[in-house]
């Protein structure tokens, strides 16, 4: 089999061959890929995972609070606080439902208001809660009752 040389230029332009081109052209770039072993997809030995490590040892940390979580838990902490000359520990909600309590007692409008708001919300927490309120018409119903019935006849059909 006689070997063709390809001209350097095109090697060098990245040209890919055609298959009429002899396929020695081919083992030029896999001999190559050989040699090189470090690169793009393919770390030194040193760099890559040891056999039956993870990637990501530590993983996702559990327990990854949201902002009720944090606002629950710094509510919840503990306070010092002197009562009548006494040492008293109470927990920060406890200290602040007091505070805005007093300052409403002693005269001060938006604590008053913020106290009224915070009784009726204990008082009656579905009245304060931000449910919707589905106000439907009468065209609105016969929809309704038109889509719900069209389900179940579709789920009885499917149904044997």
């Amino acid at each position: 089999m006689a070997e063709t040389k390809i001209p350097k230029r095109d090697f060098a332009r990245g040209r890919r061959p055609t298959k009429s081109e002899p396929k020695e052209w081919g083992t030029v770039a896999t001999k190559r890929k050989k040699t090189v072993g470090v690169g793009f997809k393919n770390p030194s030995k040193r760099g890559r995972f040891r056999k039956g490590q993870s990637g990501n040892p530590a993983g996702r940390p559990k327990g990854i609070s949201n902002a009720a979580t944090v606002f629950a838990r710094v509510f919840g902490k503990l306070m010092d606080i002197n009562e009548r000359g006494r040492q008293k520990k109470i927990s920060k909600l406890e200290v602040l439902f007091t505070t805005v309590l007093n300052d409403a007692i002693k005269g001060d409008p938006r604590a008053r208001q913020q106290a009224i708001q915070l009784a009726r919300s204990l008082e009656n927490p579905s009245e304060v809660s931000s449910a919707p309120n589905w106000d439907f018409t009468e065209d609105d119903t016969q929809v309704i009752a038109h889509v719900v019935e069209r389900i179940l006849r579709s789920t009885r059909m499917a149904a044997p």
